[in-house]
């Protein structure tokens, strides 16, 4: 049982860092074979100490992740991407929300506590059309008591009901994924490449897959179309924005988007869409404002979010148990994968 355990994370960390098993050899040096690495991922032999820690330097892995018992079942993955991420990138991916799923759950049980998750929409009818997303993230904004204002921390929020959100590094095809662990806790996963009003979106956009149920008659550019509507509406509730840019327009001007960008974390692409689904922008205004933006996508020099959106909440366990004395420091190290010397200064700062 040992070998399988050690052979699968080894296999596992390997491709978590995109590495071949000959990129592996290379960068050990002289001192394994391929055959031998083979050997170890089949489970045949172990390799030696010496070995065992080059291997977890290499991989970018505390020794101890070789031996953890698995934990973490992940199922009912559904990707969002700009272009079809190759098999190989899907499973990198799914490996590496696995292993932190692992130790932000391990993280949870040290410290007595219990996910629950309970979705506030599931007794509304599948959903149809468009408009009737704008229905669901009034229902959510009720049941979750978010009032009518813009919101500052959507990572946040999320997790406090039970939701977990985290954040990974990838192809910038990549946009978000959902999936269920251990079959009841949901899971949002969004890119860090984007900007953080693109993940504020994304992460409500990965929301609606979870909360949302839809006509089976619809396509999945139809879904995808409602799941937009409901993240602009639970961002940008209509009649905020009714109050933020007046009645219908004819023009709108850049410097008033911005401000209403920085203020509330919300793209200017996603801002524009959001008030002409609305009517609150004409047909000829939103045609101008595409052609600006079509050459400057990612919106650079045209203002920030003034607030911070990270998915924090598992350092913020991490620490907790910490100086509670659950977990040492190494062992804080090992859930951050972190090495223990380069933790911040503040871990340390105890009143």
């Amino acid at each position: 049982m040992k070998n399988e355990v050690f052979s699968q994370r080894l296999k596992n960390a390997r491709l978590i860092q995109g590495m071949t098993q000959d990129e592996v050899v290379f960068a050990l040096g002289e001192t394994l074979s391929k055959n031998a690495l083979s050997r170890y991922e089949r489970g045949e032999m172990m390799p030696r100490y010496h070995i065992l820690v080059a291997l977890a330097k290499v991989l970018k892995v505390q020794l101890e992740y070789f031996f953890r018992p698995f934990t973490v079942s992940i199922s009912q993955l559904d990707f969002r991407t700009k272009q079809e991420l190759p098999s190989m990138e899907r499973e990198r991916l799914q490996l590496e929300v696995s292993a932190i799923m692992e130790r932000y759950l391990l993280t949870e049980q040290l410290l007595g506590l219990e996910s629950r998750f309970v979705n506030p929409l599931q007794a509304l009818p599948a959903l149809k059309t468009a408009e009737e997303a704008e229905e669901a993230a009034q229902r959510l904004r009720e049941a979750w008591k978010l009032g009518d204002h813009g919101l500052m921390n959507i990572y946040g929020m999320i997790e406090s009901f039970g939701i977990k959100v985290i954040e990974i590094t990838t192809s910038e095809a990549f946009d978000g994924m959902t999936g269920t662990v251990n079959d009841n806790i949901p899971m949002i996963v969004v890119n860090t490449a984007m900007t953080v009003e693109r993940k504020r979106f994304t992460v409500l956009h990965e929301l609606a897959h979870i909360l949302l149920w839809f006509d089976a008659s619809l396509e999945p550019k139809m879904i995808e179309r409602i799941c937009n509507r409901f993240a602009g509406a639970v961002l940008m509730p209509s009649e905020l924005l009714k109050d933020l840019i007046g009645p219908t327009r004819e023009q709108i001007g850049l410097r008033e988007l911005i401000l209403i960008k920085n203020h509330f974390g919300i793209s200017l692409q996603a801002l524009m869409y959001r008030a002409a689904e609305l009517n609150y922008i004409s047909r000829a205004t939103i045609d101008r404002f595409r052609n600006y933006i079509k050459t400057n996508p990612r919106e650079v020099d045209l203002g920030d979010f003034h607030g911070k959106e990270t998915a924090d909440r598992f350092e913020q366990l991490v620490v907790r148990a910490y100086h509670s004395n659950r977990i040492t420091r190494s062992k804080a190290a090992e859930l951050l994968q972190v090495q223990e010397q380069d933790l911040d200064r503040f871990y340390d700062v105890i009143w």
